[in-house]
């Protein structure tokens, strides 16, 4: 049996939906560059939510007891100091990657003759 040909690619079309595998219907590889983001701005988001609720657990750390949900304090440190290890990770992979952050309109420039 030839191969089945993938209208996606542009190599023909297909006679029957019988004729088109399970890995030409949902794995399609669209035609864009990966995107080169290390995750340093979701983690320093990440870091800084759990700083405030961090905070603001320790000033509701009294009721919280009481109601036996003391420990969210400890998840929202122990996430802020994860948040901080995977920064300085970031931080750490972008320097020895030599890689520097460019904007949208840097990128353009340099598309420019």
């Amino acid at each position: 049996m030839a191969p089945a040909s993938n209208p996606a690619n542009g190599t023909g079309s297909h006679t029957s939906d019988a004729e088109i595998s399970d890995k030409e219907r949902f794995f399609v590889q669209a035609p864009v560059a990966p995107l080169r983001e290390d995750g340093l701005i979701a983690f320093t988001i990440g870091t800084v939510v759990f700083i405030v609720l961090a905070i603001a657990a320790y000033f509701w750390r009294v009721p919280l007891g009481d109601a036996g949900l003391g420990w969210w304090f400890w998840v929202a440190v122990s996430g802020a100091v994860i948040g901080v290890l995977a920064i300085s990770y970031g931080i750490l992979r972008r320097r020895r990657m030599g890689q520097t952050r460019t904007t949208a309109s840097d990128a353009a420039a340099k598309k420019l003759p």
